[in-house]
């Protein structure tokens, strides 16, 4: 099954796990990811340019449900569109 979305997605995608040498701020949830924590760093080129995010654990847990159910996002809107599964109850 696969989604569809009204926007157009990355022409160049990477997402690595790291772990903080200093401290992050999630793009999330707003939450400090600290040193010594692991957190996933996502690259993209969208629309011609580029974008980095960082998101904290439990934000990229959010992500893989969201990839999981085959439900479009946005960065910066992981936790709502999260939220709208659970509403709906598609969990």
């Amino acid at each position: 099954m696969s989604c569809y979305c009204d926007f157009n997605g990355p022409n160049v995608f990477e997402e690595i796990r790291h772990v903080a040498r200093k401290q992050h701020k999630c793009y999330e949830c707003g939450e400090p990811i600290n040193k010594g924590d692991t957190y996933y760093r996502i690259s993209g080129m969208w629309e011609s340019s580029w974008n980095h995010f960082k998101h904290c654990d439990c934000c990229h847990e959010e992500v893989m449900v969201l990839r999981e159910k085959n439900v479009c996002y946005e960065y910066g809107n992981i936790n709502e569109q999260y939220a709208e599964l659970w509403r709906w109850q598609k969990l």
